[in-house]
């Protein structure tokens, strides 16, 4: 019997549903029994019911065999970007250093402007450890205790609890500890750990933290009103939340660590691209995908040709790269031979604050379907400026006033206005960013600008657009899976590296389990591990090791 999952993913300018059936994912039409697009409203939760209304109702499921229901959302990141202080909480940060890392305070690296809104004081207290896991001091629960009670008094609520290599305290957990003096303390108190939120480096990992802190009520409002959406709709299945790397998290984990989903709709759109072309899915789903091949010559592939079985083992062996075109941008991401999307190195900023945590490789350009077209004497210029969720009121094709970069595609061939190739240039600039080497690329177009792209693509050997392709982004949510993920730093001397491997897979694996894996079906995806210089005993650094699971919460 049929089973379902229904995905919402709300951008900037289109809000995105959809419903697949999990039984039927090789099937030609990889499942998907409804899609919906809509713009984007101003109030989130009003569109999110309206757009699983109109996939329920076009798609006549039993709802009772519903299995959850994905939500992806930009608003978290909006809040930070916006700068609203309406919104955004002053954060205290507490940092369990002993007496190190004082030279480099919190908040050293935020915009003046954003510091100005968040920024509620800072204190030092004994605690943290050394790279070796090593108590730097021992907590102090009197000093906890007082800082309490300093914090109240100084008006703030929120706090963000940063120990110094906190992420290799395994034992004591002295974060944790810390967190629940200080409630006995102060009970109203809310109070983020930094373990829960990145890996190790400290001073990124307190940034977000700070940032994570600072939209706590915004993260707990959210969740009330997907609550009460999900309750009008008779809905009773769990409620997830994509994450920046392509993974699930419950809501209620999601209201109190919110900046885990920022990155979420170029993540979607990338995931959801390699489901429907059977990237990294182990099968090819004959007839699922349609597209046009640049470069090659036609008896290779008609323009509305099928992409067969070897036409994806082969997409495997080459640079996949997917390009997401909306209405205010086009992302373009590369993804590895697993279909996940590349993993972004070293640090990332949100709203110009330094970073470190799991997140996607991702350029982004100023171009989508309601990108503005200026035209004046000597030239024409296309974006960044869009008219965004307003397209269908402002663009010239349905009556408006503003020329868009729809406009010219809708034109092109059927009027003198515009040329083609000031669109389509743009993407190349973010596709050759993205390419690793030379060599031709194939290229998933997705998203419902994907139109601009009306000819060939330089250095591009196809162009796929998979069926379904205006709705990648919420067939990419449909499809997220649940994760455990270890970062830890290990002393080999005296021990068997594999045997600590194996370990830490088995810690990614138990975790992906706890949120409703079956242990039969995890695999591990990745594990990167590196050697440690300047350490008196040979260590390695094992990251990301992640354990994850195609479906949740099944049924008989």
């Amino acid at each position: 019997m049929s089973l379902y999952r229904i995905s919402v993913d709300i951008g900037g300018t289109n809000t995105d549903a959809a419903i697949i059936d999990i039984k039927a994912l090789t099937s030609p039409n990889r499942g998907v029994l409804a899609t919906h697009k809509a713009p984007t409203t101003p109030d989130i939760t009003t569109g999110i019911e309206e757009a699983i209304k109109t996939v329920l109702g076009s798609s006549a499921i039993d709802q009772s065999r519903v299995l959850s229901v994905t939500i992806g959302t930009t608003h978290f990141i909006n809040t930070l970007v916006e700068a609203d202080a309406r919104r955004l909480d002053r954060v205290v940060a507490v940092r369990l250093c002993g007496p190190f890392t004082h030279q480099i305070p919190p908040f050293s690296g935020f915009p003046v402007g954003l510091r100005h809104i968040l920024d509620g004081g800072v204190f030092y207290l004994d605690g943290g450890l050394v790279m070796d896991g090593r108590q730097i001091t021992e907590l102090n629960e009197q000093q906890i205790r007082q800082a309490a009670m300093d914090i109240t008094a100084a008006g703030v609520k929120t706090v963000a609890l940063v120990g110094i290599f906190s992420p290799l305290d395994h034992d004591e957990i002295q974060e944790e500890r810390c967190k629940e003096i200080m409630l006995e303390t102060v009970p109203n108190l809310k109070v983020v750990c930094s373990y829960d939120i990145g890996p190790i480096g400290v001073l990124e990992r307190e940034n977000a933290t700070i940032l994570n802190a600072s939209i706590l009520r915004t993260g707990h409002r959210v969740k009330k009103g997907f609550q009460r959406a999900m309750k009008r709709l008779n809905l009773g299945c769990p409620l997830y939340l994509s994450q920046n790397d392509g993974t699930l998290i419950d809501i209620e984990a999601a209201s109190d660590l919110p900046i885990k989903t920022f990155a979420i709709g170029p993540t979607n759109s990338m995931t959801g691209a390699a489901f429907l072309a059977s990237i990294g899915q182990g099968h090819g789903a004959s007839n699922s995908v349609h597209g046009t091949t640049n470069g090659m010559s036609s008896k290779d592939t008609s323009p509305h040709g099928t992409i067969t079985n070897a036409d994806s083992s082969s997409c495997e062996q080459a640079q996949i790269l997917v390009v997401g075109i909306g209405g205010t941008t086009t992302d373009v991401c590369a993804l590895l031979p697993s279909g996940f999307p590349r993993q972004a190195p070293g640090f990332l900023e949100i709203a110009g604050v330094r970073t470190a945590f799991s997140m996607p490789e991702v350029v982004s350009i100023g171009l989508g379907g309601g990108s503005t077209v200026t035209l004046d004497a000597e030239s024409v210029s296309v974006g960044p400026a869009s008219v965004g969720h307003f397209i269908q009121k402002r663009a010239k094709v349905f009556g408006g006033s503003t020329l868009t970069a729809t406009d010219v595609v809708v034109a092109a061939g059927k009027a003198a206005l515009g040329d083609p190739s000031l669109v389509h240039d743009i993407p190349r600039t973010g596709i050759d960013q993205m390419k690793v080497s030379a060599a031709s690329a194939t290229v998933l177009l997705v998203g419902g600008g994907a139109l601009l792209v009306t000819d060939e693509l330089a250095g591009v050997e196809k162009c796929i657009q998979p069926i379904y392709q205006w709705a990648a982004n919420a067939i990419g949510a449909a499809i997220g899976k649940v994760s455990g993920e270890v970062d830890t730093v290990e002393i080999l001397e005296g021990k068997d590296e594999k045997a600590i491997i194996d370990a830490a897979c088995k810690k990614a694996t138990d975790q992906a389990v706890e949120k409703g894996a079956v242990r039969e079906d995890v695999k591990i995806a990745e594990v990167n591990k590196m050697p440690l210089q300047y350490m008196s005993k040979v260590t390695i650094l094992i990251q990301w090791s992640k354990g994850f699971v195609p479906f949740v919460a099944t049924q008989d």
